[in-house]
């Protein structure tokens, strides 16, 4: 991860959009999935952000504060 280019695209408060914590939120550009340990992971996928709301509309579950920040961050932030 250290070799992709990335950038702050975000400092939050849990005052932001109702979130539950403080964090900062980074965009990573890359065309490769990155190596994630399948003992601390059942699956992984890529999915647009687009995709990403609609299964998490049709009930496929998904961390809160993900789709909060999908919300916030999808269009200008993300491209």
């Amino acid at each position: 991860m250290d070799t992709l280019p990335w950038r702050e695209i975000g400092a939050l408060t849990p005052q932001d959009a109702g979130l539950n914590t403080v964090m900062r939120v980074y965009e990573l550009r890359t065309d490769t999935a990155p190596a994630y340990n399948p003992h601390d992971f059942s699956g992984a996928e890529w999915l647009t952000p687009a995709a990403l709301l609609a299964r998490s509309a049709a009930g496929d579950p998904a961390k809160r504060n993900l789709v909060l920040l999908v919300r916030l961050y999808d269009g200008d932030a993300l491209t």
